[in-house]
């Protein structure tokens, strides 16, 4: 005699549970939450600029602008608190990416460099998104790799920065003939506002920063 279990398929249980599971994750991390950047104890212009409407909007209902970066900043902490109970699987997904970049761009960054040193003079091997000084273009355009540079670019954090100028060194000498040293940096670019912008038709460049001098 021939029975039919009237339990369902464990696989169909299985893959309804991970589908509910993803769609309540990627519902969790589309909630906005401010820039630590933007909250810090003391903004760059373009965060009080992006700022400027939320304190507008306080003052009307009688708040000042430390009141409102202090809801922001409470705002950001539980958001922060909810996105941290589904990683590290929205962090593998790739799905933590922040809301600044549809709403904002950031008028300060900070352009990375390297030049070397033959015959006493100094030279560029790659310089940010140029096409004529282009060494190593598709390792340095990588997702990872860009992200790292605008880390310790923009942010100015160090961790690995000592360690990349000593990798330069030995790449740059490995491709070139006659490197008598190596230099990594850092150019701070300002983008002007955009009636200015359109009268320059340039970049308000200022002097390298983060220099790191490495020779064999």
């Amino acid at each position: 005699m021939t029975t039919t279990s009237a339990d369902p398929d464990l696989r169909q249980h299985l893959l309804a549970v991970f589908v509910a599971f993803h769609l309540t994750a990627m519902v969790v991390v589309s909630f906005p939450a401010p820039s630590r950047s933007l909250l810090a104890d003391e903004p760059s212009a373009s965060a009080r600029e992006l700022l400027a409407p939320w304190v507008a909007a306080g003052a009307r209902v009688g708040l000042d602008e430390d009141a409102v970066r202090g809801v922001a900043r409470g705002w950001s902490e539980g958001v922060r608190a909810v996105h941290g109970a589904f990683y590290p699987y929205t962090h593998y997904l790739g799905a933590l990416q922040g809301w600044t970049m549809f709403g904002h761009i950031t008028a300060e960054s900070a352009l990375p460099e390297i030049e070397m040193q033959r015959d006493g003079r100094w030279e560029p091997v790659y310089v940010a998104r140029s096409t004529e000084h282009a060494w190593r273009r598709s390792l340095f355009d990588h997702d990872r790799v860009r992200t790292w540079l605008h880390e310790a670019g923009w942010k100015g954090h160090s961790k690995g920065w000592s360690t990349f100028a000593d990798w330069a060194l030995r790449e740059v000498s490995a491709d070139f003939d006659g490197v008598e040293a190596v230099r990594v940096q850092f150019v701070p670019v300002h983008i002007p506002d955009p009636v200015d912008l359109r009268v320059s038709r340039s970049l308000e460049v200022g002097r390298p920063e983060r220099v790191e001098v490495r020779r064999p």
